[in-house]
């Protein structure tokens, strides 16, 4: 019978995950305590950076912007995201952000994004000194942050998607009672708008029918879909696009004579879905030889 475990040569390699041993008697730095909760936390963002990455979890929703004692405020409901390093970013309560433009009118078009910060707090003393010195100190406590901000244009690293194309209204919907040259006037007016719009727009989705909710913005990017927002987790890829990046965009608001709307499809929602393997899909494809 061959041996099969010899038909070649084993590769064996170390991973970026290390994690501490301790044993009775042994003497312990602060490098071997830290380690612990490194391997935790590596481990974790490698895990969420993997299978989701980055963008909003739940909630963030961005309130239209209004003005309060003639300045515009901005309202962000609590919610989670996850950053492209894979932390966390927890917004316990509704925030509000307020625009003070240097006296200016604010722009017409406000990006809202949302990132993860760290704050080292309760520091201690390190050395007992020497006679009456000043002891050197050292933070015992670092704790997670959010830091919002607004935006005149897209952030230039950033984690997101680029804006939904409406979705147009069904024949049926229209008004039956229009004349022939309103209506041909109305359809050109629209098809303008979609004309100007595509350079700038992903085509809108089509729902899924099933109970998934899945949409079309898992597919590849083409011509008819300028970015494929979710389509490398779906093909069973490992991406980094973002991992050096900050910001994850919440929405954008945009102001349209006087009034303003605010769009969320420019943020990268990600919930966990049970989902069939890419490869699989890919190699039952193929004709067989």
């Amino acid at each position: 019978m061959n041996d099969i475990s010899k038909l070649a040569k084993p590769v064996r390699k170390l991973t970026s995950l290390v994690r501490p041993k301790y044993s009775p008697g042994l003497l312990l730095q602060d490098d071997d305590l830290t380690a612990g909760v490194d391997y935790t936390r590596h481990l974790s963002r490698m895990m969420f950076r993997t299978m989701f990455g980055c963008g909003v979890m739940c909630g963030l929703v961005v309130d239209k912007p209004v003005l309060k004692c003639g300045k515009l405020t901005i309202d962000v409901g609590k919610g989670m995201a996850l950053s492209c390093a894979g932390d966390p970013i927890e917004v316990p309560a509704t925030q509000e952000i307020t625009l003070d433009p240097c006296g200016e009118e604010a722009p017409d078009t406000l990006w809202i994004a949302v990132k993860h910060i760290e704050t080292c707090c309760v520091p201690r003393a390190a050395l007992c000194p020497p006679d009456e010195d000043e002891p050197p100190t050292a933070c015992t406590r670092e704790y997670d942050g959010f830091e919002l901000r607004v935006f005149a244009e897209r952030p230039p690293c950033s984690c997101g998607c680029k804006v939904l194309a409406a979705v147009p209204v069904a024949a049926a919907e229209a008004p039956a009672a229009e004349s022939k040259p309103v209506a041909a006037k109305a359809a050109a007016k629209t098809a303008k708008a979609k004309a100007e719009a595509a350079a700038v727009t992903e085509p809108a989705p089509e729902d899924n029918k099933g109970g998934c909710l899945c949409n079309e913005r898992t597919r590849a990017a083409s011509n008819d879909a300028p970015e494929g927002c979710y389509f490398p987790f779906y093909d069973g890829q490992c991406p980094c696009a973002c991992c050096d990046c900050e910001w994850i965009v919440l929405a954008v608001a945009t102001r349209k004579n006087e009034a303003w709307s605010v769009d969320h499809s420019v943020r990268r929602f990600v919930r966990p879905v049970l989902m069939r393997d890419p490869q699989v899909a890919r190699e039952r494809a193929k004709p067989s030889t």
